[in-house]
């Protein structure tokens, strides 16, 4: 058996060889030479490691003996030898800056989608808007076409249809206003300083209807079937009514406030007639805004309420609200139709006869 001892080197020498192994580790890994090492190392070793082939070059390998003097050394991992993962330093800030690019470029479109919604829905705020305004002023000019006394101008709907147009012809050429039938703010101006100024509709004269003279009846000529008897005159035909309305209710001004859409038969509070004919009143806004426009001459039907049959307006007046009895006394008529002025505290009543 072999007596003879492995013996460890002295501390000094350990410290030199682990130097040298880790300046080894560094080549390995960076390629270079730390200048801690090459201070440390031995020379013959740093002298050996210089004459080597260059490590970095592709397809060189090192060969020799281990830094600490064992068995063949191992091939150092080369630079040319860097797994597919790791990449260069250019190119990854390369491909930092495509990134940073391609979001910039992302964001400054969601900007602009942004900025184009948003101009979108203004456009669409100002259109309402205006069509808002348009109704709103369309709404003004019927209400007070209403109030002059103009009420073939329908319901009030903010529409300017073809009756409106009509209707604002008639107050132009009438209080002397270029004719246009628009229902601008324009003639908005028109209609308010006409309220302002008292300005009047003028009421059409009623001119009276000839009564037909009948042909003479040829002596040989036979008589039509249902045509009168020879020298007999023929009955006046009965005029056309301009209003056909109805009878909703009876009661007392809380009926009428209910706007049942027709005439109601006014009662007092203990449910007695309160004149001495019956008084049918409606609110103008109810239905009641014909009355407003009834002339002399002018036919109205009416059913219902045991006043069915038609009616010849004789006579009408405008009293104050709340008038009592003396507001029909001396009025002519069978029956009394009542409402009141838009936008006033005055009434309209109207007296007429039953002819049919």
């Amino acid at each position: 058996m072999d007596d003879r001892r492995v013996r460890r080197p002295p501390g000094a020498l350990r410290d030199r060889l682990f130097c040298v192994l880790m300046a080894v580790s560094v080549v390995v890994a960076t390629g270079t030479v730390p200048a801690s090492a090459a201070q440390t190392a031995p020379a013959h070793l740093v002298q050996a490691d210089a004459t080597q082939p260059d490590a970095t070059q592709p397809g060189v390998a090192q060969h020799g003996p281990s830094p600490a003097g064992g068995g063949p050394a191992t091939a150092p991992v080369r630079r040319g030898d860097q797994p597919a993962g790791d990449q260069p330093a250019g190119d990854m800030s390369d491909r930092v800056a495509e990134a940073t690019r391609l979001a910039d470029e992302a964001r400054a479109g969601e900007i602009r989608a942004a900025e184009a919604q948003q101009a979108a829905e203004a456009v669409r705020a100002a259109q309402a808007a205006e069509a808002a305004q348009i109704a709103q002023t369309v709404t003004q000019v019927q209400q007070t076409l209403r109030s002059l006394g103009y009420q073939g101008v329908g319901v009030v709907d903010g529409v300017a249809g073809p009756r409106t147009a009509s209707a604002i012809e008639k107050f132009q050429a009438e209080a002397g206003h270029p004719v246009t039938g628009a229902a601008t703010a324009d003639t908005l101006v028109q209609l308010l300083g006409a309220v302002d100024d008292g300005w009047q509709r003028p009421v059409p004269p009623v001119t009276p209807t000839p009564p037909a003279q009948p042909a003479p009846a040829s002596e040989s000529a036979a008589p039509a079937a249902g045509s009168p008897a020879p020298g007999r005159p023929a009955e006046p035909a009965t005029p056309r009514p301009v209003w056909t309305t109805y009878v909703a209710n009876t009661g007392s001004q809380a009926t009428i406030d209910l706007c049942a859409g027709g005439l109601t038969s006014f009662r007092g509070d203990d449910g007695n007639p309160y004149f001495s004919v019956p008084y049918l009143t409606i609110h103008n806004n109810c239905g009641g805004a014909p009355i407003l426009d009834l002339r002399a001459g002018d036919v109205v039907a009416i059913t219902g309420g045991g006043v069915e049959g038609r009616y010849e307006v004789v006579d009408s007046r405008d009293v104050s609200q709340g008038a009592t009895t003396s507001a029909v006394a001396g009025l002519a008529g069978d029956v009394y139709l009542q409402t009141c002025y838009f936008n006033s505290t005055t009434m309209r009543i109207v007296g007429a006869v039953k002819v049919s």
